[in-house]
Protein backbone atom coordinates (compact mmCIF):
# COMPACT_ATOMS: atom_id res chain seq x y z
CA UNK A 1 0.00 0.00 0.00
CA UNK A 2 1.21 3.04 -1.03
CA UNK A 3 1.98 5.81 1.61
CA UNK A 4 -1.60 7.94 2.40
CA UNK A 5 -0.14 10.84 4.14
CA UNK A 6 2.45 13.43 3.59
CA UNK A 7 5.23 13.73 6.29
CA UNK A 8 4.26 14.62 9.68
CA UNK A 9 4.74 18.26 10.57
CA UNK A 10 7.18 19.75 13.07
CA UNK A 11 5.40 20.10 16.92
CA UNK A 12 5.91 22.75 19.02
CA UNK A 13 8.09 20.59 21.19
CA UNK A 14 10.27 19.76 18.80
CA UNK A 15 9.16 16.53 17.31
CA UNK A 16 6.56 15.97 14.50
CA UNK A 17 3.00 14.97 15.36
CA UNK A 18 1.37 12.61 12.96
CA UNK A 19 -2.38 13.49 11.42
CA UNK A 20 -5.15 10.82 13.61
CA UNK A 21 -6.57 8.42 12.21
CA UNK A 22 -9.43 5.96 12.63
CA UNK A 23 -12.27 6.40 14.89
CA UNK A 24 -15.46 4.69 15.75
CA UNK A 25 -17.46 4.35 18.77
CA UNK A 26 -16.91 2.40 22.10
CA UNK A 27 -14.86 -0.80 22.18
CA UNK A 28 -15.02 -3.82 24.14
CA UNK A 29 -12.30 -4.18 26.77
CA UNK A 30 -10.16 -5.08 25.64
CA UNK A 31 13.26 -10.22 17.78
CA UNK A 32 14.87 -8.02 18.81
CA UNK A 33 12.37 -7.34 16.59
CA UNK A 34 9.39 -7.57 18.06
CA UNK A 35 8.57 -6.02 21.21
CA UNK A 36 4.39 -5.73 22.97
CA UNK A 37 5.44 -5.49 26.68
CA UNK A 38 4.31 -7.78 29.49
CA UNK A 39 6.33 -9.99 30.28
CA UNK A 40 8.50 -12.36 29.65
CA UNK A 41 10.88 -14.13 28.64
CA UNK A 42 13.67 -16.00 27.50
CA UNK A 43 12.51 -16.12 24.05
CA UNK A 44 13.72 -13.64 21.76
CA UNK A 45 10.74 -12.04 21.02
CA UNK A 46 10.00 -10.46 23.96
CA UNK A 47 6.24 -8.75 24.93
CA UNK A 48 6.67 -5.88 27.16
CA UNK A 49 3.31 -3.76 28.25
CA UNK A 50 2.73 -1.27 31.40
CA UNK A 51 0.40 -0.22 32.98
CA UNK A 52 1.46 1.97 36.01
CA UNK A 53 -0.80 3.56 37.65
CA UNK A 54 -1.07 1.21 40.97
CA UNK A 55 2.85 2.02 41.45
CA UNK A 56 1.86 5.55 42.99
CA UNK A 57 0.68 5.13 46.22
CA UNK A 58 1.56 4.93 49.88
CA UNK A 59 0.96 1.47 50.98
CA UNK A 60 3.24 -1.59 52.04
CA UNK A 61 6.60 -2.23 49.82
CA UNK A 62 9.44 -0.87 50.24
CA UNK A 63 11.31 2.37 49.21
CA UNK A 64 14.78 2.02 48.12
CA UNK A 65 16.51 2.74 50.37
CA UNK A 66 20.65 4.28 50.39
CA UNK A 67 21.88 1.04 50.82
CA UNK A 68 20.18 -0.55 47.84
CA UNK A 69 20.96 2.57 45.36
CA UNK A 70 22.48 0.87 42.57
CA UNK A 71 25.03 2.53 40.66
CA UNK A 72 24.18 4.21 37.61
CA UNK A 73 26.68 4.84 34.20
CA UNK A 74 25.88 7.67 32.14
CA UNK A 75 26.22 6.66 28.77
CA UNK A 76 23.16 7.30 27.59
CA UNK A 77 21.97 8.82 24.66
CA UNK A 78 20.22 12.10 24.55
CA UNK A 79 16.76 11.57 23.71
CA UNK A 80 14.14 14.01 22.15
CA UNK A 81 10.86 13.54 20.72
CA UNK A 82 10.92 12.24 17.79
CA UNK A 83 6.94 12.29 16.61
CA UNK A 84 3.08 11.83 18.52
CA UNK A 85 0.32 10.78 16.97
CA UNK A 86 -3.24 12.18 17.37
CA UNK A 87 -5.98 9.98 18.97
CA UNK A 88 -8.57 8.69 16.91
CA UNK A 89 -11.76 10.67 17.59
CA UNK A 90 -14.78 9.00 19.44
CA UNK A 91 -17.92 9.05 17.85
CA UNK A 92 -21.59 8.39 18.92
CA UNK A 93 -22.60 8.06 22.14
CA UNK A 94 -19.67 6.76 23.99
CA UNK A 95 -17.37 8.61 26.50
CA UNK A 96 -14.46 6.99 26.05
CA UNK A 97 -12.82 4.26 23.14
CA UNK A 98 -10.43 1.13 23.70
CA UNK A 99 -7.08 1.99 21.17
CA UNK A 100 -6.15 -1.62 21.17
CA UNK A 101 -2.98 -3.04 19.30
CA UNK A 102 0.97 -2.35 18.46
CA UNK A 103 3.92 -3.65 17.24
CA UNK A 104 7.30 -2.61 16.05
CA UNK A 105 9.46 -4.13 13.72
CA UNK A 106 12.86 -2.59 12.12
CA UNK A 107 10.82 -0.87 9.88
CA UNK A 108 7.66 -0.24 11.08
CA UNK A 109 5.95 1.18 14.09
CA UNK A 110 2.05 -0.23 13.68
CA UNK A 111 -0.85 1.38 15.76
CA UNK A 112 -4.12 0.20 16.33
CA UNK A 113 -6.60 3.44 16.05
CA UNK A 114 -10.33 1.76 16.63
CA UNK A 115 -11.09 0.77 13.51
CA UNK A 116 -8.04 0.68 11.65
CA UNK A 117 -4.47 -0.16 11.52
CA UNK A 118 -2.37 2.52 11.07
CA UNK A 119 1.68 1.89 9.90
CA UNK A 120 4.46 4.63 10.80
CA UNK A 121 8.35 5.12 10.09
CA UNK A 122 9.78 4.02 13.44
CA UNK A 123 11.70 7.15 13.47
CA UNK A 124 9.97 9.85 11.92
CA UNK A 125 6.27 8.94 12.18
CA UNK A 126 5.69 9.21 8.42
CA UNK A 127 2.93 7.61 7.24
CA UNK A 128 3.63 4.31 5.29
CA UNK A 129 0.05 2.56 4.88
CA UNK A 130 -3.50 2.42 6.80
CA UNK A 131 -5.53 -1.10 6.95
CA UNK A 132 -9.53 0.11 7.12
CA UNK A 133 -11.15 -2.90 9.47
CA UNK A 134 -14.64 -4.35 8.85
CA UNK A 135 -15.29 -2.96 12.57
CA UNK A 136 -13.42 -2.04 15.53
CA UNK A 137 -10.91 -3.68 16.53
CA UNK A 138 -11.47 -5.60 19.91
CA UNK A 139 -8.07 -7.93 21.14
CA UNK A 140 -4.69 -7.91 19.32
CA UNK A 141 -1.51 -10.10 19.73
CA UNK A 142 0.31 -8.61 21.90
CA UNK A 143 3.51 -10.04 19.93
CA UNK A 144 4.16 -10.14 15.94
CA UNK A 145 5.24 -13.36 14.86
CA UNK A 146 9.17 -13.30 13.69
CA UNK A 147 8.48 -13.00 9.99
CA UNK A 148 6.46 -10.10 10.89
CA UNK A 149 3.15 -10.97 11.27
CA UNK A 150 0.32 -9.79 13.65
CA UNK A 151 -3.56 -10.59 14.65
CA UNK A 152 -6.40 -8.86 15.75
CA UNK A 153 -10.19 -10.08 16.10
CA UNK A 154 -12.20 -7.29 15.26
CA UNK A 155 -16.29 -6.61 15.32
CA UNK A 156 -18.08 -8.23 12.16
CA UNK A 157 -19.46 -4.28 11.01
CA UNK A 158 -18.84 -0.66 12.39
CA UNK A 159 -22.47 -0.98 13.83
CA UNK A 160 -23.01 -0.67 17.47
CA UNK A 161 -22.69 -3.51 19.49
CA UNK A 162 -21.75 -5.87 16.86
CA UNK A 163 -20.46 -9.38 17.47
CA UNK A 164 -16.13 -9.63 17.62
CA UNK A 165 -15.93 -12.43 15.45
CA UNK A 166 -13.60 -11.74 12.64
CA UNK A 167 -9.85 -13.07 13.13
CA UNK A 168 -7.52 -10.89 10.79
CA UNK A 169 -3.96 -11.71 9.98
CA UNK A 170 -1.84 -8.59 8.66
CA UNK A 171 2.05 -7.97 7.75
CA UNK A 172 3.37 -5.14 10.09
CA UNK A 173 5.63 -3.76 7.58
CA UNK A 174 3.71 -3.59 4.54
CA UNK A 175 0.11 -3.16 6.20
CA UNK A 176 -0.91 -6.02 3.61
CA UNK A 177 -3.87 -8.11 4.84
CA UNK A 178 -2.79 -11.30 4.73
CA UNK A 179 -6.32 -13.01 5.35
CA UNK A 180 -9.68 -13.20 7.31
CA UNK A 181 -12.31 -15.57 8.62
CA UNK A 182 -15.05 -15.72 11.01
CA UNK A 183 -14.06 -17.17 14.38
CA UNK A 184 -16.41 -20.60 15.28
CA UNK A 185 -16.77 -18.22 18.96
CA UNK A 186 -20.75 -18.49 18.65
CA UNK A 187 -21.42 -14.86 18.72
CA UNK A 188 -23.26 -12.70 21.38
CA UNK A 189 -21.51 -12.43 24.68
CA UNK A 190 -19.15 -15.37 24.28
CA UNK A 191 -17.69 -13.25 21.12
CA UNK A 192 -16.60 -10.56 23.22
CA UNK A 193 -14.37 -12.06 25.60
CA UNK A 194 -12.41 -13.47 22.47
CA UNK A 195 -8.53 -13.35 22.87
CA UNK A 196 -5.47 -13.94 20.62
CA UNK A 197 -2.20 -14.72 20.69
CA UNK A 198 0.53 -15.72 18.10
CA UNK A 199 2.81 -18.57 18.90
CA UNK A 200 5.82 -19.76 16.41
CA UNK A 201 4.01 -19.60 13.21
CA UNK A 202 0.74 -19.98 14.18
CA UNK A 203 -2.49 -18.23 15.52
CA UNK A 204 -4.49 -19.27 18.51
CA UNK A 205 -8.31 -17.36 19.43
CA UNK A 206 -9.67 -18.75 23.00
CA UNK A 207 -13.18 -17.72 23.92
CA UNK A 208 -15.24 -18.27 27.14
CA UNK A 209 -16.22 -22.38 25.78
CA UNK A 210 -13.63 -22.66 23.05
CA UNK A 211 -10.51 -21.90 21.51
CA UNK A 212 -8.78 -22.68 17.55
CA UNK A 213 -5.77 -22.01 16.04
CA UNK A 214 -4.92 -21.38 12.29
CA UNK A 215 -1.58 -21.20 10.24
CA UNK A 216 -0.09 -17.14 10.05
CA UNK A 217 0.69 -17.92 6.79
CA UNK A 218 -2.64 -18.95 4.69
CA UNK A 219 -5.13 -19.22 7.42
CA UNK A 220 -5.48 -22.86 7.78
CA UNK A 221 -7.26 -24.63 10.17
CA UNK A 222 -4.87 -26.26 12.49
CA UNK A 223 -6.93 -27.29 15.20
CA UNK A 224 -10.09 -26.49 17.53
CA UNK A 225 -10.77 -27.61 21.19
CA UNK A 226 -14.43 -27.03 22.76
CA UNK A 227 -14.37 -27.06 26.12
CA UNK A 228 -17.90 -28.14 26.35
CA UNK A 229 -16.46 -31.81 25.87
CA UNK A 230 -14.75 -31.57 29.31
CA UNK A 231 -17.46 -30.84 31.41
CA UNK A 232 -17.68 -27.80 33.31
CA UNK A 233 -14.72 -25.99 32.01
CA UNK A 234 -14.09 -22.31 30.80
CA UNK A 235 -11.32 -20.65 29.68
CA UNK A 236 -9.69 -17.80 31.88
CA UNK A 237 -6.03 -16.77 29.85
CA UNK A 238 -4.16 -17.04 27.14
CA UNK A 239 -0.17 -16.41 26.50
CA UNK A 240 1.64 -16.96 23.12
CA UNK A 241 5.61 -17.20 22.26
CA UNK A 242 7.25 -20.64 21.96
CA UNK A 243 4.76 -22.47 23.53
CA UNK A 244 1.35 -21.63 23.59
CA UNK A 245 -0.23 -21.56 27.56
CA UNK A 246 -3.39 -21.67 28.74
CA UNK A 247 -5.14 -21.22 32.25
CA UNK A 248 -9.08 -23.09 32.50
CA UNK A 249 -11.16 -23.09 35.32
CA UNK A 250 -13.12 -26.30 35.71
CA UNK A 251 -15.42 -27.86 38.19
CA UNK A 252 -17.92 -27.17 40.73
CA UNK A 253 -15.29 -25.96 42.67
CA UNK A 254 -13.63 -23.80 40.03
CA UNK A 255 -10.38 -25.32 40.17
CA UNK A 256 -8.02 -23.36 38.25
CA UNK A 257 -5.35 -25.57 35.61
CA UNK A 258 -2.48 -24.28 33.43
CA UNK A 259 -1.88 -25.76 30.49
CA UNK A 260 1.01 -25.97 28.05
CA UNK A 261 0.01 -26.63 24.21
CA UNK A 262 1.97 -27.27 21.22
CA UNK A 263 0.68 -24.33 18.93
CA UNK A 264 0.86 -26.43 15.74
CA UNK A 265 -0.89 -29.54 17.32
CA UNK A 266 -2.70 -27.94 20.16
CA UNK A 267 -1.94 -30.94 22.07
CA UNK A 268 -0.96 -30.71 25.88
CA UNK A 269 2.01 -31.63 27.17
CA UNK A 270 1.75 -31.01 30.93
CA UNK A 271 -1.32 -30.16 33.32
CA UNK A 272 -0.99 -28.47 36.21
CA UNK A 273 -3.38 -28.11 39.09
CA UNK A 274 -3.11 -24.20 40.89
CA UNK A 275 -3.83 -23.72 44.45
CA UNK A 276 -7.50 -24.45 45.64
CA UNK A 277 -7.86 -20.97 47.10
CA UNK A 278 -6.97 -19.17 43.66
CA UNK A 279 -9.68 -17.60 42.35
CA UNK A 280 -8.42 -16.04 39.10
CA UNK A 281 -4.83 -16.80 37.25
CA UNK A 282 -3.12 -14.70 34.49
CA UNK A 283 -0.33 -15.92 32.60
CA UNK A 284 3.16 -13.32 32.99
CA UNK A 285 5.16 -15.87 30.60
CA UNK A 286 4.63 -18.90 29.00
CA UNK A 287 8.42 -19.87 28.78
CA UNK A 288 9.12 -20.45 31.31
CA UNK A 289 5.36 -20.55 33.02
CA UNK A 290 4.75 -18.41 35.26
CA UNK A 291 0.82 -17.54 36.73
CA UNK A 292 0.01 -14.53 39.00
CA UNK A 293 -3.01 -15.63 40.85
CA UNK A 294 -5.87 -13.98 43.02
CA UNK A 295 -5.94 -16.03 46.19
CA UNK A 296 -7.64 -13.23 48.37
CA UNK A 297 -11.37 -13.90 47.99
CA UNK A 298 -13.30 -10.70 46.25
CA UNK A 299 -10.60 -8.67 45.87
CA UNK A 300 -9.14 -9.20 42.26
CA UNK A 301 -5.24 -8.63 44.25
CA UNK A 302 -2.80 -11.05 42.82
CA UNK A 303 -0.96 -11.80 45.81
CA UNK A 304 1.12 -15.14 44.83
CA UNK A 305 2.79 -15.87 41.68
CA UNK A 306 3.78 -19.39 40.91
CA UNK A 307 6.81 -20.70 38.73
CA UNK A 308 5.66 -24.12 36.89
CA UNK A 309 8.36 -26.33 36.08
CA UNK A 310 8.70 -28.50 33.02
CA UNK A 311 7.45 -31.55 35.70
CA UNK A 312 3.98 -29.29 36.20
CA UNK A 313 5.82 -28.51 40.03
CA UNK A 314 4.95 -25.37 41.15
CA UNK A 315 6.91 -23.07 42.92
CA UNK A 316 4.99 -20.17 44.72
CA UNK A 317 6.40 -16.24 45.17
CA UNK A 318 4.43 -14.65 47.82
CA UNK A 319 3.81 -11.13 47.38
CA UNK A 320 1.03 -10.21 49.89
CA UNK A 321 -1.57 -7.56 49.42
CA UNK A 322 0.02 -3.97 49.25
CA UNK A 323 3.83 -4.49 48.54
CA UNK A 324 3.83 -5.15 44.72
CA UNK A 325 2.53 -4.09 41.22
CA UNK A 326 0.92 -7.22 39.08
CA UNK A 327 -2.49 -5.67 40.04
CA UNK A 328 -2.36 -4.11 36.29
CA UNK A 329 -3.09 -8.10 34.97
CA UNK A 330 -6.00 -7.87 33.25
CA UNK A 331 -8.91 -10.27 32.36
CA UNK A 332 -7.52 -10.24 28.71
CA UNK A 333 -5.12 -12.58 27.06
CA UNK A 334 -0.61 -11.60 27.98
CA UNK A 335 -2.20 -9.02 29.89
CA UNK A 336 0.34 -8.61 33.11
CA UNK A 337 1.91 -5.71 32.70
CA UNK A 338 4.60 -4.11 34.88
CA UNK A 339 6.65 -8.15 35.50
CA UNK A 340 9.40 -9.28 33.49
CA UNK A 341 10.65 -13.12 33.45
CA UNK A 342 13.77 -15.07 32.44
CA UNK A 343 15.10 -18.14 33.02
CA UNK A 344 16.13 -17.38 36.85
CA UNK A 345 13.77 -14.27 37.74
CA UNK A 346 10.70 -13.06 38.21
CA UNK A 347 10.98 -8.87 38.21
CA UNK A 348 8.39 -7.29 39.49
CA UNK A 349 8.44 -3.23 40.96
CA UNK A 350 7.31 -2.37 44.43
CA UNK A 351 4.76 0.17 45.26
CA UNK A 352 5.94 3.60 45.03
CA UNK A 353 6.86 5.55 48.65
CA UNK A 354 5.76 8.53 49.25
CA UNK A 355 3.61 11.07 48.19
CA UNK A 356 3.45 13.45 44.34
CA UNK A 357 6.94 14.29 43.13
CA UNK A 358 8.51 12.73 46.18
CA UNK A 359 6.95 8.95 45.24
CA UNK A 360 9.97 6.37 44.68
CA UNK A 361 10.50 2.24 44.83
CA UNK A 362 13.03 -0.53 43.41
CA UNK A 363 13.01 -3.45 40.99
CA UNK A 364 12.62 -6.39 43.03
CA UNK A 365 14.18 -9.60 41.60
CA UNK A 366 12.61 -13.12 42.89
CA UNK A 367 14.13 -16.57 42.33
CA UNK A 368 11.90 -18.86 40.37
CA UNK A 369 13.60 -21.84 41.58
CA UNK A 370 13.07 -21.30 45.62
CA UNK A 371 10.45 -18.55 45.71
CA UNK A 372 12.42 -16.22 47.36
CA UNK A 373 13.66 -12.45 47.19
CA UNK A 374 16.99 -12.32 45.32
CA UNK A 375 18.01 -8.72 45.24
CA UNK A 376 16.47 -5.13 44.57
CA UNK A 377 17.40 -2.47 42.44
CA UNK A 378 16.60 0.87 43.58
CA UNK A 379 15.04 3.79 41.15
CA UNK A 380 16.87 6.57 42.99
CA UNK A 381 15.94 9.72 44.83
CA UNK A 382 12.58 11.04 43.55
CA UNK A 383 12.57 8.22 40.73
CA UNK A 384 9.89 5.31 40.31
CA UNK A 385 11.30 2.30 38.01
CA UNK A 386 9.44 -0.50 36.09
CA UNK A 387 10.65 -3.53 34.24
CA UNK A 388 10.42 -3.64 30.58
CA UNK A 389 11.93 -6.77 29.13
CA UNK A 390 15.22 -9.20 28.79
CA UNK A 391 17.59 -7.88 25.99
CA UNK A 392 21.15 -9.89 25.80
CA UNK A 393 20.72 -10.95 29.40
CA UNK A 394 20.04 -7.63 30.82
CA UNK A 395 16.94 -6.29 32.56
CA UNK A 396 15.52 -3.50 30.50
CA UNK A 397 13.71 -0.79 32.72
CA UNK A 398 12.50 2.54 32.48
CA UNK A 399 12.11 5.35 35.12
CA UNK A 400 9.46 7.28 34.66
CA UNK A 401 9.85 11.73 34.69
CA UNK A 402 11.22 13.09 37.91
CA UNK A 403 11.10 16.75 39.05
CA UNK A 404 13.16 18.66 37.29
CA UNK A 405 14.70 15.62 34.31
CA UNK A 406 12.72 13.68 32.08
CA UNK A 407 12.63 9.79 31.56
CA UNK A 408 15.17 7.36 31.30
CA UNK A 409 15.92 4.14 29.75
CA UNK A 410 18.40 1.70 31.56
CA UNK A 411 20.35 -2.23 31.47
CA UNK A 412 20.28 -3.67 35.01
CA UNK A 413 23.08 -6.95 35.31
CA UNK A 414 21.32 -9.42 36.87
CA UNK A 415 24.94 -10.65 37.44
CA UNK A 416 25.47 -7.46 39.59
CA UNK A 417 22.26 -8.51 41.64
CA UNK A 418 20.88 -4.91 40.26
CA UNK A 419 24.18 -2.31 41.96
CA UNK A 420 24.53 -1.42 37.96
CA UNK A 421 22.50 0.56 36.04
CA UNK A 422 23.41 1.67 32.57
CA UNK A 423 21.67 4.51 31.29
CA UNK A 424 20.47 3.57 27.62
CA UNK A 425 18.31 6.83 26.42
CA UNK A 426 17.84 10.10 28.53
CA UNK A 427 15.08 12.19 27.47
CA UNK A 428 14.78 16.11 27.95
CA UNK A 429 13.31 17.91 30.60
CA UNK A 430 10.96 19.67 27.82
CA UNK A 431 8.91 16.25 27.42
CA UNK A 432 8.54 15.49 30.93
CA UNK A 433 4.59 16.57 31.07
CA UNK A 434 4.01 14.72 27.73
CA UNK A 435 6.03 11.57 29.03
CA UNK A 436 3.73 11.87 32.66
CA UNK A 437 0.83 12.26 30.33
CA UNK A 438 1.43 8.49 28.93
CA UNK A 439 2.63 6.63 32.40
CA UNK A 440 0.44 7.51 35.11
CA UNK A 441 -3.00 6.23 32.89
CA UNK A 442 -3.99 2.30 33.85
CA UNK A 443 -4.30 1.72 30.00
CA UNK A 444 -0.39 2.73 29.81
CA UNK A 445 1.86 0.85 27.02
CA UNK A 446 5.43 0.95 26.77
CA UNK A 447 7.51 -0.36 24.14
CA UNK A 448 11.49 0.46 23.79
CA UNK A 449 13.01 -0.97 20.81
CA UNK A 450 16.50 -0.37 18.99
CA UNK A 451 16.91 2.89 20.80
CA UNK A 452 13.40 4.04 21.24
CA UNK A 453 10.59 4.40 23.52
CA UNK A 454 7.08 3.92 22.25
CA UNK A 455 4.58 5.41 25.01
CA UNK A 456 0.89 4.84 24.15
CA UNK A 457 -3.03 5.40 25.58
CA UNK A 458 -4.76 2.30 25.79
CA UNK A 459 -8.33 4.30 25.69
CA UNK A 460 -8.53 7.52 25.23
CA UNK A 461 -11.79 10.25 26.22
CA UNK A 462 -14.25 11.89 24.15
CA UNK A 463 -13.12 15.09 25.55
CA UNK A 464 -9.26 14.96 26.25
CA UNK A 465 -7.60 17.72 27.60
CA UNK A 466 -4.22 18.70 26.07
CA UNK A 467 -2.20 15.97 26.58
CA UNK A 468 -5.03 13.63 25.58
CA UNK A 469 -5.01 14.70 22.49
CA UNK A 470 -2.05 12.08 21.34
CA UNK A 471 -2.55 8.27 21.37
CA UNK A 472 1.25 7.75 21.10
CA UNK A 473 4.57 9.81 21.83
CA UNK A 474 7.83 8.39 21.10
CA UNK A 475 11.46 9.38 22.50
CA UNK A 476 14.98 8.49 20.62
CA UNK A 477 18.36 9.96 19.83
CA UNK A 478 17.53 9.74 16.04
Amino acid sequence: MSRSSPPAQPSSDGGSSTPHVGGGGSSSSSSRKMIAVTATVGAAASLVAAGLFLIYGDAGGGAAREGDKPRAEESGRQGRTLFKVRSPKVTGGADSMDVVGSWVTDGSYARGTGETVVGMDPGSGERKWELPLDGRICHSSERASASGKAAVVVAESRSSGSACDQLVVFDVDSGKKEWQQELPNGGGSSAYETEVAVSREVVAATWEYGSAAYSLSGGSPLWKHDLDDEGDCTNEDLSGGEVLTVVVKCGYSDDLRVRKLNPGTGTSSWESKLPGDAETGQVVSSDPVVVAVDTDPGTGVRTDVMSVGEDGKLTTISLGKEKYVLDPCQLYAESCPASVVDDDFLYVPSLAQGDGDGAQNEITAFDLRTGKLAWKSGAGKHRVIVPLRMEDGELIAYRLPAPGSGGEVVAIDPAAHGKKQEVLLRNPKAGAALESAFVRPREARILYEDGRLFLQQGAVPKSPDPHQKYVSAVFGAG
